[in-house]
C-alpha cells in the first residue's frame, strides 16, 4: 500500500512541478505560447493535405512536383524580404504570418485538381517567408538564462492540445465522416481559425519594436561555429524533407493500405512522446552542454531514418516516430539556445531569413526528387538519404563537442 501511495505522489509531482514551473514563466512568454497552442491545432490541415491529395488520386510524383515548383516563389521572395525583417515589428510580422496562413486551407477546401493544389501551395510558401520573425521575437522575450527551459515548454505544451484535437479529428474522418466533403469542412474551419489567431500578436502580445540596425559599416564577424551549426540546421531540413509527412503518408496509404487514423496516430504518438521526453529532459542543460545534448537528439534522428528505411510494418513506423519525437524534443531547445548566443543581436532577422532562404532553395528540389525516387526505386531511397543527412549532422555536432564549445 505504501508503495502505491508513493507512486501516486511521484506521478502527482510529475504533473504539478512542471505546471508550477510553467506558470512561473513571464506572462508575455506564456501568452506567446498560448498563441502557438491555437495555431498548432489548426495546422492539422498540413497533415491532412497529403491524405486528401491521395484520396483525390494525385500520385506522389505529381504531389512532389507541385511542392517543388511552387517553392520558386518562396525562394525569390524570401531572399528579397530577409533584409527587411529587422525593419518591421515582429508583432506585425507574426500577424501577417497567421493571416496568410489562412489562405492555403481555404484554397484546399475548394481544391480538386493539381492546379488548385499548386495555388494553395504557393499561398503556403508566402506565409513561410515571415517565419524568421518568430526567432527575432523569441530572442527579445525569452530570458537568456532560461532559454533552453522556455524552448522546451514551447515545444511540449502545444502537444497536449494536439494530442486531444488530432485524436478527435482522426476518429471523425476515419470512422464517422469519411467523404471528401468532410476534409473540405476541416480545411475551411482551419482557414477561418487562423484569421482569429492573427489578432493575438497584434492585440494581446507584448509589443516589440524593430531592432535598430547598426549604422556604422564595420563588418560583423560571425564565429566559425555559427556556420557549422547553421549547416547542421540545413542538413536537418534536408533529412526531414526526404522523410517528410508527404512521403510517409503516401507510404502508409499506398504501400500499407492504411487509413487517415493510421497517419494521424503518428502525430498522436509523437505528441505523447514529446510531452514525456520534454518533462524528463528539461533540466539537462544544467548538467550537459547544449552542443552535446543537441548531438544526442540528432542520434535519435539517425535511428528514426534508419528504421524508416527498413520499415516493413506499421509498428516499425511508429517505433521510428518515437525515436524522431525524442530526438526533436532533445535537439530543438538546445540547438536554438546555442544558436541564439552565436548570432549577433542586430543581425538575427537577416541571418535567420538567409538560412530560411537556403532551406527553401533546397526545398525546390527535394519534394519532386523524393517522388521520382519513390516511383523508380521505392520508399527505401528517400529514407536512406535522410539517414545520411542526419549522420552528417551528428558528425558536425561531434566536432563541435570535441572543441568543448561552452555556452556563452
Amino acid at each position: 500500500m505504501r508503495a502505491i501511495v508513493k507512486k501516486v505522489i511521484n506521478c502527482t509531482e510529475l504533473i504539478t512541478t512542471p505546471l508550477a514551473e510553467f506558470l512561473a514563466l513571464d506572462n508575455t512568454v506564456i501568452r506567446y505560447m498560448v498563441m502557438h497552442w491555437f495555431g498548432g491545432i489548426l495546422l492539422i490541415y498540413t497533415v491532412l493535405l497529403p491524405i486528401f491529395m491521395n484520396k483525390l488520386g494525385i500520385n506522389i510524383i505529381t504531389a512532389g512536383a507541385i511542392f517543388s515548383i511552387t517553392a520558386l516563389a518562396d525562394v525569390i521572395l524570401t531572399f528579397i524580404l530577409s533584409r527587411f525583417l529587422d525593419k518591421i515589428s515582429p508583432n506585425i510580422g507574426m500577424s501577417l504570418d497567421w493571416l496568410t496562413e489562412s489562405l492555403p486551407p481555404l484554397i484546399y477546401s475548394l481544391a480538386s485538381t493539381p492546379f488548385h493544389f499548386m495555388l494553395g501551395s504557393i499561398a503556403g510558401r508566402i506565409t513561410n517567408i515571415l517565419n524568421p520573425v518568430y526567432k527575432v521575437y523569441e530572442n527579445e522575450i525569452f530570458s537568456k538564462d532560461k532559454q533552453s527551459l522556455i524552448y522546451t515548454y514551447h515545444l511540449i505544451t502545444p502537444e497536449v492540445f494536439t494530442l486531444i484535437f488530432y485524436s478527435f479529428i482522426g476518429y471523425l474522418l476515419t470512422y464517422k465522416f469519411t467523404s471528401i466533403f468532410a476534409f473540405r469542412v476541416v480545411f475551411l474551419i482551419c482557414g477561418i481559425g487562423f484569421l482569429f489567431v492573427a489578432l493575438i500578436p497584434y492585440k494581446f502580445l507584448k509589443w516589440v519594436e524593430p531592432i535598430e540596425i547598426t549604422k556604422h559599416k564595420a563588418a560583423i564577424n560571425f564565429p566559425r561555429e555559427l556556420y557549422l551549426v547553421a549547416s547542421a540546421q540545413i542538413l536537418i531540413f534536408v533529412g526531414l524533407n526526404f522523410a517528410s509527412m508527404l512521403v510517409t503518408s503516401y507510404y502508409i496509404l499506398d504501400k500499407m493500405q492504411g487509413t487517415v487514423m493510421d497517419v494521424l496516430v503518428l502525430k498522436i504518438v509523437s505528441s505523447l512522446v514529446i510531452i514525456f521526453t520534454g518533462l524528463y529532459s528539461k533540466n539537462l542543460g544544467s548538467k550537459i552542454s547544449d552542443v552535446r545534448i543537441a548531438q544526442y537528439g540528432i542520434g535519435f534522428f539517425v535511428l528514426f531514418a534508419g528504421l524508416m528505411s527498413q520499415a516493413k510494418s506499421y509498428w516499425m513506423i511508429i517505433a521510428a516516430f518515437i525515436f524522431y519525437s525524442i530526438g526533436n524534443t532533445v535537439w530543438f531547445p538546445h540547438h536554438y539556445s546555442f544558436l541564439m548566443r552565436l548570432v549577433p543581436r542586430e543581425k538575427r532577422g537577416e541571418f535567420f531569413g538567409s538560412v530560411s532562404s537556403l532551406e527553401k532553395l533546397i526545398g525546390m528540389v527535394i519534394p519532386l526528387l523524393s517522388g521520382v525516387l519513390v516511383n523508380r526505386y521505392g520508399f527505401f531511397i528517400p529514407f536512406s538519404l535522410s539517414f545520411l543527412a542526419f549522420f552528417m549532422v551528428f558528425l558536425i555536432y561531434q566536432h563541435l563537442a570535441k572543441k568543448a564549445i561552452k555556452s556563452f
